[in-house]
Formats: C-alpha cells, sequence, structure tokens
C-alpha cells in the first residue's frame, strides 16, 4: 500500500526522558486503527519490533486450555507469504537477531532484535504472522510435543505450581481459574473425546481475537521517522481490523466462598513462605495517582520501623515484599509475601531513566501502550501526577479482615490425606481461619514498633553532570578504555569518567584478593556467611540508599570478596563508608547468625531441585574448573561451623590482601582517590605477595583420545526430564584464530541446531547451542533437556554435528559473509548505558586479560582473515568427530528414563563426584596467569 498523508493519524508526542536522544512518532493506521509508536536511533547497531496483542490465555476456549499459548508457538512456524517453517528465524540468525514470545493472562507479546540494516526484512516477515499464518497441520502436530515439552519442563518448579495452585483455587466461574500453559492432554486428548478439531479451533481464536484494533507495534531503527511510517504503513496495513472490544473480565477471581481460607501447600524447594492476598479492583482508573505504591512502599520498606524490621528482630523472617498484581483488566490482587524461619512458622526513577536494549525497549512498550498513550506512552508507569489521598483510602478499604486468604507453604507439612493439584500435582489442603483468629485481627492494638520510614537522607540532590572534564581527559578513544590511576603494592585503580552518557551516576567495584576465602570447603562456606551477615546488618541502612536510586552488593568468588557500588553518584561515598567499616567489624547477634546459618543450609540442600540442565551445566563446570567446592562438600561442614568460627575468620580476612578497582561515571579522578582512601583507611593490613595475586583458577584440558563421560541421576526423582551437555574443548581463548573461528561456527549452526533438534526432532523444549568461556580456554557445546534417554539426545547431537560441515559448504560466499557480518556487529554494538559500559570494563578487569580492544581486533580478524576454506579447516581440527576432538559429555539421568546398557569400554566413565575429582587430578591443566604486562 502507497502511503499518503491519509494513511495514518499523528497522536502526541511523548514525554521524554533528559538522557534520550531518539526520535519518536506515535501514529495510528486509518486503515485498520492499528496503533504503532516509532522510534528512530540513528546510532543503533540493532533494530527492534513488537507487537502485543491485548488477548491472553483467560479467553482460552473453554475445552481447550493452552489454546492462546500454542496460537504463539505456530505463529512462527510459516505464513503464506514466507511459507517455510523456519524461514523468520533463520532470517534473524544470518542477521545477527533472534525473537522470542510470550503469553500470559491478557496479553501475547511478539518480538525481535536484528542488525539495523536489515530491519525491512525482518518486518516484512514479522508482519505476516498477523495477515496469514498457515498453520498447517504438520507443524500443528509437532508444536503440540513443545508445548507439552515446555509444561513438562515446568512441573517441578514451585513458582508454576503454585501460581496454578492459586488459580485452581480461584472462582471456578472466573477465567482466572484457567490452566494457561497447556499440554497433550488439553490441546490434543481431551479435544478429542469432544469432537473438537483443535486446528480449527484455532483458526477461529486467532480469525476472532488477533485484530488490529487490540494490537500495539513498536518498532526502532536507525532509519528517519517517516521511512519507518513508510514500512509500517506497507507491512502492516493488511493485519485486519474486527473491531472488538479490548477484553474486560467482569467479577472476581476471589469471592466470599474463596476467602478467609488458608491454603497449606508442600513446595518442590525445601522452603517456608507465607503470603497474603486481598482482593483488589482494577487500579488502572488510578493511575495518574498510583495509590497502590504507597501502600506497596510503607508495607514492604525494610528500614528501622518496619513490618520486616519487627520480624527479623523476632527471629520469625529473611524477607518481606508487598505488591499490586494486576493480572488482567476488571480485577486484580494486593500480596504480601514473607520468607519465613523455622521460628516464624512454629509461631505464626523516570528523569534519568537509562537506555536499555531495543528488543527489551520495544516489547515492554508494546504492552505498556494498551494502558498509556500519547504524551504518556514512555512515562505513564513511571510518573506520580498528583496525590490522591481518597485513591489510598479506597484501596485501603479492601484490605481488610474479612477479606483476604492465606497461602502456607512449607516443606515440613504431613500431607497426609491432602489432595493433589490436577496439573502440576501439588499437594495441598485449605482450611477455613478459624473464628478466633479473626477476632483477634480485629482486636489488633498499634504496635510501638512499627511506624513511617524515617527521613532518607540518600535522596541525591546533585544532578549535576560534568560534561568539560571528560573530554579533556584525554584524546577521544574508538572504544572504552579505563586508566590506571592507582598502583601500588596495595592496589590498583582502574578509572573511567563517563563522556558517553552523561549522567549522574557511577558504578564502582572493588575486588579484595585473598586466597583463604576459597582455600577449602569451610573456608567457602564461612565467607559465604560472612557476606550474608554483613547484607543482613546493612539491610535496614542500605534499603533507604536502595529506594533512592543506590544500591550495592557484596559476593564472594574463588579469588576473594567483590564490593559493587551503582546509581546516584552523589551519595555513594557515604553508603562505601558504612560498607566498608562493617566489613571491618562486623558483630553478629547470634540469633540472626542461626537464621542466615539456617538459610544457607536451606539453598544447599536446594541444589538438588535445580533443573536438569542446570545441572548438567554445573557438572561441566565441575569437571572443567581447577578446585570447585560442591554443594556437597559445603553442605557437609556448614552444621559444624559457629559464630565463632565466623568472628575469628574475619580477623584473618584483612591481615593480607591485595585489592583491583574500577570506577567509572560521572565522578572526577579526585573524587575516585578519595573512594579508595576510604577503603585503605579502614583495611590496613599488608600486601599479599604477586605470586598469591597472579594465578587465575585454571581449566582442566580433557584429553582427544578417550571421550569423557560423566553419568548421574537426577537428584529429583519426580522430574521426567533428562539432560545432556555436549562439550567440545578447542583451546587457548587468547589465540585469536581459535576464538574468530569458534565465534563463527557458533553464528553459523546456531539455527539450524535449534530447527533439527528442538524444532524438527523434537527433543525436548530446551535446546541450546554456544560457546562455553573458562579460564583461558574456548569450548562449544550443545544442551538439550528432553524426556528421552541421555544416550539417544546425545546420538542425534552427533548426528548434527556430523552435517555441520555440509551447512558451511552449501553456504553462498554472500552468506557466509553475512554471518561474519553478523558476528562483527555483535562485536561492536556499542554499550546502550552507563551500567552495560561499566560491566563491559569490569570485566576486562576482573578477567585481568586488560585488553580493551579485544572486539575491535577480534572484528578486524573475522572480516579480514577468516574464509570458508579456513572455517572448514578449523572444523576438521576441533569438531569434526573423524577426528577424535576433545570432548566430554554430561549426562543428567532421569529416574523415570531407562537405564543405560551402553559399553561404557568406548570411554572414560565417571559416575559420581568423587570420580569427576580423581580423574581432574590425572589431567593437565591450562594457563592460569594474568596478563604478566600488568601484573
Amino acid at each position: 500500500m502507497a502511503m499518503n498523508s491519509s494513511s495514518f493519524v499523528r497522536l502526541q508526542t511523548p514525554i521524554l526522558p533528559s538522557t534520550d536522544k531518539k526520535l519518536y512518532s506515535l501514529l495510528r493506521l486509518n486503515v485498520n486503527d492499528l496503533e504503532v509508536l516509532l522510534i528512530s536511533d540513528k546510532d543503533s547497531e540493532k533494530a527492534s519490533a513488537a507487537l502485543d496483542v491485548n488477548v491472553g490465555h483467560l479467553l482460552d476456549h473453554p475445552n481447550v486450555a493452552g489454546l492462546a499459548h500454542f496460537c504463539e508457538h505456530l505463529l512462527f512456524m510459516g505464513t503464506e507469504k514466507y511459507p517455510t517453517e523456519n524461514d523468520y528465524s533463520e532470517f534473524l540468525s544470518k542477521h545477527g537477531g533472534y525473537s522470542n514470545a510470550y503469553t500470559s493472562t491478557d496479553h501475547t507479546n511478539y518480538y525481535f532484535a536484528v542488525d539495523a540494516d536489515h530491519l525491512s526484512g525482518a518486518l516484512d516477515r514479522f508482519a505476516q504472522f498477523f495477515i496469514a499464518p498457515l498453520f498447517s497441520e504438520g507443524s500443528t502436530d509437532r508444536e503440540l510435543n513443545a508445548v507439552d515439552s515446555e509444561h513438562k519442563k515446568n512441573l517441578q518448579s514451585d513458582s508454576w505450581r503454585l501460581y496454578q495452585l492459586d488459580k485452581d483455587l480461584s472462582n471456578p466461574s472466573h477465567p482466572y481459574n484457567k490452566f494457561g500453559t497447556g499440554n497433550l492432554e488439553t490441546l490434543s486428548t481431551e479435544p478429542k473425546k469432544l469432537g473438537l478439531d483443535v486446528r480449527k479451533v484455532l483458526l477461529e481464536f486467532h480469525d476472532k481475537y488477533y485484530s488490529s484494533n487490540i494490537m500495539r507495534l513498536v518498532v526502532l531503527g536507525k532509519e528517519p521517522l517517516n521511512v519507518l511510517e513508510q514500512w509500517v504503513v506497507e507491512k502492516f496495513s493488511e493485519v485486519k481490523n474486527k473491531n472488538i472490544k479490548p477484553p474486560e473480565f467482569e467479577g472476581h477471581a476471589l469471592t466470599n466462598t474463596e476467602l478467609l481460607k488458608v491454603i497449606l501447600a508442600k513446595p518442590v524447594k525445601d522452603m517456608k513462605d507465607l503470603e497474603i492476598t486481598f482482593p483488589f479492583p482494577d487500579t488502572m482508573k488510578f493511575k495518574d495517582s498510583k495509590p497502590s505504591k504507597y501502600l506497596s512502599h510503607l508495607l514492604g520498606h525494610e528500614s528501622e520501623g518496619s513490618i520486616l524490621s519487627l520480624l527479623k528482630r523476632n527471629s520469625w523472617a529473611t524477607g518481606l515484599s508487598a505488591g499490586e498484581s494486576r493480572p488482567a483488566n476488571g480485577f486484580g490482587f494486593f500480596k504480601v509475601s514473607i520468607d519465613l524461619t523455622d521460628d516464624g512458622q512454629a509461631s505464626l526513577e523516570f528523569k534519568f531513566k537509562e537506555q536499555v536494549a531495543p528488543e527489551s525497549y520495544t516489547s515492554r512498550l508494546s504492552s505498556q501502550l494498551h494502558n498509556y498513550s500519547g504524551e504518556e506512552a514512555l512515562a505513564g508507569p513511571y510518573l506520580i501526577k498528583n496525590f490522591d489521598s481518597s485513591a489510598i483510602k479506597e484501596l485501603l478499604s479492601f484490605m481488610r479482615v474479612d477479606s483476604f486468604r492465606v497461602l502456607l507453604t512449607s516443606s515440613h507439612f504431613d500431607t497426609t490425606g491432602w489432595g493433589k493439584a490436577k496439573w502440576y500435582g501439588t499437594e495441598f489442603k485449605v482450611e477455613k481461619i478459624s473464628e478466633s483468629l479473626i477476632q483477634r485481627l480485629n482486636n489488633l492494638k498499634k504496635n510501638p514498633d512499627l511506624h513511617l520510614p524515617p527521613v532518607n537522607d540518600f535522596i541525591p540532590t546533585r544532578f549535576d553532570v560534568r560534561k568539560l572534564e571528560a573530554k579533556a581527559v584525554k584524546p577521544f578513544q574508538p572504544y572504552p578504555v579505563a586508566d590506571i590511576i592507582i598502583d601500588s603494592p596495595m592496589i590498583r585503580l582502574w578509572y573511567k569518567k563517563d563522556d558517553t552518557f552523561y549522567t549522574p551516576k557511577a558504578s564502582v567495584w572493588f575486588k579484595l584478593f585473598n586466597p583463604l576465602t576459597y582455600a577449602t570447603p569451610t573456608n567457602s562456606v564461612l565467607t559465604k556467611l560472612y557476606t550474608d551477615l554483613i547484607k543482613e546488618d546493612l539491610n535496614e541502612f542500605s534499603y533507604m540508599a536502595e529506594v533512592s536510586g543506590l544500591s550495592y552488593d557484596l559476593e564472594m568468588d574463588t579469588e576473594g570478596l567483590v564490593l559493587a557500588l551503582g546509581g546516584y553518584n552523589d551519595k555513594i561515598s557515604i553508603l562505601l563508608s558504612k560498607i566498608i567499616h562493617k566489613m571491618k567489624t562486623l558483630r553478629v547477634d547470634p540469633d540472626r547468625f542461626r537464621v542466615i546459618k539456617e538459610r544457607l543450609q536451606r539453598n544447599y540442600r536446594n541444589f538438588k531441585t535445580n533443573a536438569p540442565n542446570a545441572l548438567a551445566s554445573y557438572y561441566t563446570s565441575y569437571l572443567l574448573q581447577e578446585k570447585m567446592w560442591s554443594n556437597t562438600d559445603k553442605n557437609a561442614v556448614i552444621n559444624d561451623i559457629t559464630l565463632d568460627d565466623v568472628q575469628q575468620f574475619v580477623s584473618t580476612l584483612f591481615k593480607n590482601y591485595y585489592i583491583e578497582g574500577l570506577v567509572h561515571g560521572n565522578i572526577e579522578e579526585p573524587e575516585a582517590k578519595h573512594l579508595v582512601s576510604i577503603v585503605q583507611d579502614e583495611f590496613a593490613g599488608s600486601s599479599l605477595p604477586l605470586s598469591a595475586r597472579g594465578q587465575l583458577m585454571r581449566t582442566v584440558i580433557i584429553p582427544r583420545a578417550k571421550p569423557l563421560l560423566v553419568h548421574l541421576e537426577v537428584p529429583n526423582a519426580q522430574n521426567l526430564n533428562s539432560a545432556v551437555e555436549y562439550y567440545i574443548q578447542i583451546g587457548d581463548s587468547l589465540d585469536q584464530r581459535l576464538r574468530g573461528h569458534s565465534m563463527l561456527f557458533q553464528q553459523i549452526i546456531s539455527e539450524p541446531c535449534f530447527d533439527q533438534l528442538r524444532t524438527k526432532e523434537q527433543l525436548g523444549y530446551l535446546v541450546h547451542s554456544g560457546l562455553r568461556r573458562n579460564t583461558r580456554m574456548i569450548g562449544f557445546r550443545i544442551i538439550v533437556q528432553s524426556e528421552r534417554e541421555p544416550e539417544y539426545v546425545e546420538q542425534r547431537i552427533e548426528e548434527f554435528l556430523k552435517s555441520t560441515k555440509n551447512i558451511v559448504v552449501d553456504l553462498t560466499e554472500e552468506e557466509f559473509r553475512k554471518h561474519i557480518s553478523s558476528v562483527t556487529l555483535q562485536l561492536l554494538e556499542k554499550d546502550k548505558n552507563l551500567r552495560k559500559e561499566s560491566n563491559r570494563l569490569w570485566g576486562i578487569v576482573n578477567a585481568r586479560s586488560y585488553d580493551f580492544a579485544k572486539h575491535i581486533t577480534d572484528a578486524e580478524y573475522l572480516n579480514n582473515s577468516i574464509t570458508k576454506e579456513s572455517l572448514l579447516k578449523w572444523m576438521t581440527e576441533f569438531v569434526d568427530l573423524v577426528s577424535e576432538p576433545a570432548r566430554a559429555s554430561i549426562w543428567l539421568r532421569s529416574a523415570k528414563a531407562a537405564q543405560w546398557a551402553g559399553d561404557a569400554k568406548k570411554r572414560r566413565v565417571l559416575s559420581s563426584e568423587d570420580d569427576i575429582v580423581a580423574v581432574k587430578f590425572g589431567l593437565s591443566l591450562g594457563l592460569g596467569v594474568a596478563s604478566e604486562s600488568k601484573l
């Protein structure tokens, strides 16, 4: 369709953050009432689009649960204009992009990202989803298995189990009661019994609800707005307008029948949670004043005088959150969630908003546009236009002692005689709240320990951004580089003044090297307890900083402690001083120690409930890392650790150490040096010898002669899925030839791998391929989680790997160069905000490679030195199974899977953590020394 002046109506321009230099155009197509937000960013290397349909699983056919979700899956499987199943994903993959989608209660959201030069082609394919999808019978039958696999991967996930239980026990005549994911039973077996043709029902659903007037489209590209406008008119004008109303759900999911009940539920993980739910009205009518935000803040704040502070003082809880949940138009909830201790169970920022990745931005905005349009399109969810005390009182009127229900979750419940939920098998019991408790609630007296939050001294008052100094520091660099401004036997500080984003924020890192922190399993647990206790002790203080846009984290790694601060720079030195002082002078209350230790023990025990694919990746790391204390190791020692042990251990941490740090952002060099003085003045101590801080944790070298097989059982016997991580070790990651060819290989085969193993063979919902990076080592891996036996999955992976040479051979020279261009653009993509640039700089410093130009030189190598012939030669050397590459296969076998009857003689089989440790002792290690020029 040709564009003319009557093709669309231009709507009010959105209010922009002061840091946003992009150009915006909000319009509505006249032909079909599709509302579109266009964003022109001439400097963006990535383009993106997202379309949100105001329909979700609450509108599923009553006899076909999961229909909206199934429809989402099938839109990716070909259209009349582009009938090849993987045409869309293949196009995106060849041009550095990817896509995804999600289905919620009343929204289905589709989005993609692609190299900026190829937005038009991607947009044309994307538009056809909503114009003429095929819904072919072959794809429909196959994708049923994908939906079923997606559901089964969540069967042992407590978040999914408890969410569906909440829905199952809601008003049965309200749509919230539905099962939204769907599975083979709901999408095939049961409909067939009722004589329903699911494909026909699917077509009817798409034809009825996929209407342009309840869609919102966001497109971000580097082109001028008039070009983007033309493309949207040309490509989306054929989306049909059925003139339907946005779905509105009358009544409420919680009625008197469901209220004043306690739901007792047994989770998979070791956890104890209390959730109180109040039925709420739809609060979008209050979108200008946002009264629920006041309630969330006052109930959920964590400083002195808060509910959480009182609960912690009694050792009843470790965390609390409060907030509104709005599942769909017409109704909502307000929930207060509390993480209980054992005792607790027993006692029963818009102005300087930073930019984000294009695909995240477009996806969020496309959903947001349903509720906020015109000048509010961007700012709506963030800005409170007025204070409305009557709206606050109205919402408070819904939080009554006769109108709530409770979900109490504990892994220690005796579930004898309990019921089992239909879709996830969650064990549960429903009881009435006793009259005596209702009476006590009606007669509560004010608690003097509870009061409003104190004045927040962390609210920034200086927002000045000093630009001139940044440009005067040094000549222009084509990429971000930090410089050393302090280099002493005790500390090295890297520094970069922000000269790009001009926001009043900063990022600060200090890494304290001390080999004691990870020397033994006991030391590892002591260090973890120490960092957790610091954060617990500082919580009331640091919470005030956090709600003011300034936060911190303190974690351990295999080399020591890492302290990170980020946010508005105005009060960053105050927060740092408090943290550093507490790190050196920590004194812990015995009751708080007991609670924190109990929480950590629970985390170690919960390890066994992780998903099989996560466990496979964990054991790959366990095999490859020179020294890695397992959860088994740590769980064996934690019980005997006392508070005195922690206090004595802390006294040794600061005797000998070395610090490497980075200050980046809206901070001048003298201020950066002042931050260092805060650390040094408090810690004192002596310098760590060079030999103790120059060695990185090395990587085990896998032998080529005989492959390794780690063969373990999935600890959770109820999990239906097994998993395989197939790992091929390539070599030193500092070798540019190996690194460059590895990146290109991964780029070329990523989409064919997914298409073959996931889409065509339906091995499982989770299929991933990519590079695995360890210290001075690069490798390639394929991960599959599947109901099939690991040996079958591995055999299919190897068959695919055998086909990769033909995939490369069959590429035309133009296609081959497109893949190189795609990797190059990914390498050279600019950081979207200060935090992204900070993370890049710290990653380089923390890895101790100090090569700030690596992405530049890698891009040059890819463009100038790699040919199809050189890639095929590299594949023969490192990937071709005939060449016996260095490889290991990690199997996590479900208890539900058949036992292996294979021949173990062909490879070395490791059947326990002890076996893995034993074989590591006999293998060589890669290089681990940091860059000598910077030591």
